[in-house]
C-alpha cells in the first residue's frame, strides 16, 4: 500500500546520531501562489504549520482553497525498536497509507509526519504512478478534479461514491469479475467521466485479486491521483512523509525532500526562496 517511495543517497543508516544532526525534511512549494517558498522541519520534534493566516503558521499560503490552519508537518524520534507510528499523538497505530516494508530515507527511529488539522478542502498525498495502492473502506481519493470515497469492499464488488466532479452524487459498483476497471476521460467503463477535461484518457485502473484484495494504480496520468488524509473539517491521523512525496493544499503543491545539511548554518534554507525553472519543469512532467 504505497503512495510513493524514495531514498536519499549518502545517508548512513547505521548512525542515528548523524541523522539527527545532519538530516531534515525540506518542504518546497512547487506550484501555486507561494511557489518557491521553502521551509525546513528539523529532526528534533519541531513542526511546520501551513495555512492561509499569517498568525500560527510557519508557511503561509494565501489562497481561498487553503484553510486558516490547514495542516502540520513534524518529526518524531523514538527509542530504537519502538513503533513511532503508534506513539505519535493523534496518529493511527498503523499508517494505512504506508507499507510496513517500504524503505525509508533514514534510520527508523526518526520519522517525519503530516497531519490535516480539520481543513475544509483537504490535504492530498499523491500516489506514485504505476504502483499498486491497496484500497480500504473509508478511503478518499481524487483523480484530478473528480473525488470519491470507497464505501464498501467485498469479494463481489467495490462500491465508490463520487462527491466532486462530473459524476458527483453517483454511486457505482465495480464488479470483481470485471478484471480491469479503467477510470479516465476516454474509458468505456465509466463514460460519465468524459466530462472531466482534466482527466487523462486512461487515468487510473481498479483491479481485484482473490480472495478480497482491491487495488488502484495511477497509469501515469498528467494531473495525478491522490489520497485525501481526512474528511471535510475532520483532523486526520499522522501519516509518514517519505523523500520525494508530493502533497497538495488547495491549488498549491508541496514537494518533500529528506536532505543532508552541513552544520546549523545550512538550516537557514527555510528563509530562502527559489524560482528555478528545473523544479517547474519537473512538476509539469509528473
Amino acid at each position: 500500500m504505497m503512495l510513493s517511495s524514495g531514498t536519499t543517497s549518502g545517508i548512513d543508516r547505521n548512525s542515528e546520531d548523524q541523522f539527527e544532526r545532519r538530516y531534515c525534511l525540506s518542504l518546497t512549494v512547487v506550484d501555486g501562489c507561494s511557489e518557491g517558498a521553502t521551509r525546513i522541519v528539523e529532526p528534533n520534534g519541531a513542526e511546520c504549520r501551513l495555512g492561509r493566516n499569517a498568525a500560527g503558521n510557519t508557511l503561509v499560503i494565501p489562497e481561498s482553497g487553503v484553510s486558516r490552519l490547514h495542516c502540520v508537518f513534524f518529526s518524531k524520534t523514538t527509542a530504537e525498536g519502538a513503533d513511532a507510528d503508534s506513539e505519535t499523538e493523534g496518529g493511527p497505530p498503523s499508517d494505512p497509507f504506508r507499507a510496513p516494508q517500504q524503505e525509508r530515507a533514514g534510520p527508523s527511529v526518526t520519522k517525519f509526519f503530516v497531519k490535516d488539522l480539520g481543513s475544509t478542502t483537504g490535504t492530498f498525498l499523491f500516489l506514485k504512478p504505476k504502483c499498486e495502492f491497496a484500497l480500504f473502506k473509508g478511503l478518499f481519493l481524487r483523480l484530478s478534479e473528480s473525488e470519491f470515497v470507497v464505501c464498501e469492499l467485498t469479494s463481489d464488488k467495490c462500491e465508490l461514491f463520487f462527491y466532486e466532479g462530473p459524476v458527483s452524487g453517483k454511486q457505482i459498483a465495480v464488479p470483481a469479475g470485471a478484471g480491469r476497471f479503467v477510470l479516465g476521460r476516454l474509458s468505456a467503463d465509466l463514460p460519465a467521466l468524459s466530462g472531466d477535461s482534466t482527466l487523462s484518457g486512461q487515468h487510473a485502473v481498479i483491479e481485484y485479486s482473490p480472495p478480497c484484495s482491491w487495488t488502484l494504480t495511477d497509469l501515469g496520468s498528467s494531473n495525478g491521483t491522490s489520497c485525501r488524509l481526512s474528511a471535510e473539517r475532520e483532523e486526520s491521523g499522522a501519516h509518514e512523509v517519505l523523500d520525494q512525496d508530493i502533497l497538495q493544499l488547495g491549488c498549491s503543491r508541496i514537494k518533500c525532500k529528506i536532505q543532508q545539511v552541513s552544520g546549523s548554518g545550512a538550516r537557514n534554507e527555510q528563509d530562502q526562496f527559489s524560482y528555478g525553472s528545473a523544479i517547474q519543469r519537473a512538476m509539469r512532467n509528473l
